[in-house]
């Protein structure tokens, strides 16, 4: 019978493409669920009785049980085009929970789980996990309690302002200097306990991104004069090494977390201290792979392929 390894996300995504490109060296057949299509051109059967279910996308079908392994790279949403979702079946809770009985096939290895996708989104969560493992933060103050913003803005007059939930980019407030209009009115709105935010001490330095997967660790210098090296085009890698402690530390929290692979983002300062910033479940891997030519989606390749158990 053979094993299928199933990505959960777009054909046309550098990292879904340079993930297929590897995995084509196995011996396993690979599917792309792109789920903003699911109920056009991707369906789910399922037997409770049998506890037996079936995929079927662009006309391949599988059982879930020749699901080997499934990467998530990402959940898109429901295409909604339909007037009528009542008559034509486009109600998205109907289509989240067809989908959840895939998601929670115990046999399948994850990379990673629905529920570390969820918990990602607890960002906070995730930095008291951190800290309990004895990484190094930076001083951190999360939420929309004006007082208590304040209180962290008067005694850390130079932080980083970011999202609790992620996805947007970084900057920098200086309480003491003149600040872009924008960023002076979210800042204020911050402050004010309007919007909520995450406030960080700014840790001069540079950026240290490493990705876990399983027992591998891949790890780069990304320098850039940018707060939020994302937005830079014209970062420069350099190779770094991770002492072995953070990466044992790193290790444990991801299985803390239940991860199988993830990218964690440290900053070091001048001193050589790491501060741990945030681990991603779900990371961009393909730009920093052509910068650093490190085997990432080689890496992954072989471990979605690789039998319970069995690392390389």
């Amino acid at each position: 019978m053979r094993q299928t390894v199933l990505i959960i996300g777009k054909v046309e995504t550098p990292e879904v493409r340079h993930l297929m490109q590897q995995l084509t060296r196995h011996s396993y057949r690979i599917l792309v669920l792109d789920t903003s299509r699911f109920g056009s051109d991707s369906f789910i059967s399922y037997e409770p009785e049998r506890a037996s279910g079936w995929l079927r996308v662009n006309h391949e079908e599988v059982a879930f049980k020749q699901i080997h392994s499934v990467f998530w790279d990402q959940f898109y949403p429901f295409n909604t085009n339909n007037d009528q979702p009542g008559i034509h079946g486009n109600n998205p809770h109907d289509k989240y929970s067809l989908l959840e009985v895939l998601f929670q096939q115990p046999h399948i290895r994850w990379f990673n789980s629905v529920t570390v996708m969820r918990s990602h989104k607890c960002k906070p969560w995730q930095l008291t996990l951190a800290a309990q493992g004895d990484l190094r933060l930076p001083a951190t103050c999360i939420g929309n309690h004006p007082d208590r913003v304040r209180l962290f803005l008067n005694k850390h007059p130079d932080i980083i302002i970011k999202p609790v939930h992620g996805g947007r980019f970084t900057y920098r407030f200086r309480k003491d200097q003149d600040q872009a209009p924008h960023h002076t009115g979210q800042a204020s709105a911050q402050a004010a306990g309007q919007e909520p935010a995450t406030l960080q001490q700014y840790i001069g330095g540079t950026n240290i991104r490493s990705y876990l997967i399983d027992d591998y660790c891949f790890c780069g210098e990304l320098q850039s004069s940018y707060v939020d090296f994302r937005e830079d085009s014209h970062t420069r890698y350099r190779p770094h090494t991770l002492p072995d402690e953070l990466v044992r530390q790193g290790r444990a929290l991801m299985l803390r977390l239940g991860m199988h692979w993830g990218a964690i983002d440290w900053r070091l300062d001048e001193q050589g201290h790491y501060y741990f910033l945030e681990i991603n479940p779900a990371p961009r891997f393909a730009h920093f792979e052509t910068i650093s030519q490190l085997p990432i989606a080689a890496t992954l390749a072989r471990c979605l392929c690789a039998k319970a158990g069995v690392s390389f």
